[in-house]
C-alpha cells in the first residue's frame, strides 16, 4: 500500500513536470482556466476525429464557439496552440496513470492481482479521444522541425513517468519487458486503426482490433505467443509468465 501511494506522488511530480496549458503562470482566474479548458477540448476533438489537416486556430475557435481574437487572447498563435494541446493530452494521460494506481492501491492486500480489468483499463487508451488526438498531432513532427522539438520533450517526459509507474508499482515487471509490448500495441495501433479512420466503419474495425488486443494479451493462447517469441529471440528478455500483466503495467 505505501509503495503505491509513493507511485501515485511520483506522477503528480511528473504532471507538474509538464506545462499546465490551463492555467500557464498558476494564477489564471477561473474564467480564463475553464475557456482554455474548452478550447483545448475542441482542439482534441478536432484532431481525433479529423487529424491534423483539421488543425488551425480558426477552426479551433469555431469549434469551441469563440472569435478568433478571443481565442488569440489565449493562445497567440498556431505554434502556441499546438504545443498547449500535446501538453493538455499527455497531461491527460498522465492522470490516467494516477487513476490506475489509485485502483491497485485500493485493493485488499490479499486481493489477486485483477489482469483482465487492468488490461481492460490500459487497452482501453487506445481508443480514447485523447490518444487518436495524439497519433494525429504526431505526424506534424515530419514536416514542422520547430514543433517536433517540443513533442520531442513532453513525450520523453510522458516515457519517463511511464517507466516510473512501473518500476513503483508493479516491481515484479520490467520497463523493458514492457516496452516490447508496447511497442507491439503502438505498431499495431498507428499502423492499422489510423488509416481506418478514412473508412466509413473504421469505429467497428477499431473495437475489432481493441478485441484482438484483449485476448492477445490475456489468454493462454496469446502467452504461448509471447512464449515462442522469447524462444525465437525475438523477445529477448521478456518473462512469458507475467504475460499479460506486461500489458497492465505498461499501460499506454
Amino acid at each position: 500500500m505505501v509503495m503505491c501511494m509513493m507511485g501515485i506522488e511520483t506522477m503528480r511530480k511528473w504532471v507538474e513536470a509538464l506545462p499546465d496549458p490551463v492555467d500557464p503562470d498558476g494564477v489564471s482566474l477561473p474564467k480564463s482556466r475553464r475557456t482554455r479548458t474548452r478550447i483545448l477540448k475542441s482542439a482534441v476533438t478536432l484532431l481525433a476525429d479529423h487529424g491534423s489537416a483539421a488543425f488551425s486556430p480558426n477552426s479551433v475557435a469555431a469549434h469551441a464557439g469563440l472569435t478568433r481574437p478571443a481565442l488569440r487572447y489565449h493562445y497567440h498563435d498556431r505554434s502556441e496552440l499546438l504545443v498547449a494541446t500535446v501538453h493538455y493530452i499527455l497531461r491527460q494521460r498522465i492522470l490516467s496513470f494516477e487513476a490506475m494506481a489509485r485502483d491497485y492501491a485500493a485493493r485488499p492486500s490479499t486481493a489477486p492481482f485483477s489482469t483482465s480489468d487492468t488490461i481492460f483499463s490500459s487497452l482501453g487508451q487506445f481508443t480514447s479521444e485523447e490518444y487518436r488526438a495524439f497519433c494525429a498531432v504526431a505526424t506534424l513532427t515530419q514536416t514542422e522541425p520547430d514543433f517536433a522539438k517540443d513533442m520531442f520533450d513532453a513525450v520523453q517526459t510522458y516515457e519517463r513517468t511511464r517507466v516510473e509507474i512501473i518500476a513503483t508499482l508493479m516491481p515484479e515487471l520490467s520497463p523493458t519487458d514492457c516496452r516490447h509490448r508496447l511497442d507491439i500495441l503502438h505498431a499495431i495501433i498507428d499502423g492499422i486503426l489510423l488509416p481506418m479512420r478514412r473508412v466509413e466503419d473504421h469505429e467497428q474495425r477499431q473495437q475489432a482490433v481493441h478485441a484482438f488486443l484483449m485476448f492477445l494479451a490475456s489468454s493462454k493462447e496469446g502467452d504461448a505467443l509471447f512464449e515462442a517469441a522469447e524462444n525465437a529471440g525475438i523477445m529477448p528478455g521478456v518473462n512469458r509468465k507475467q504475460g499479460a500483466a506486461g500489458f497492465a503495467g505498461s499501460s499506454a
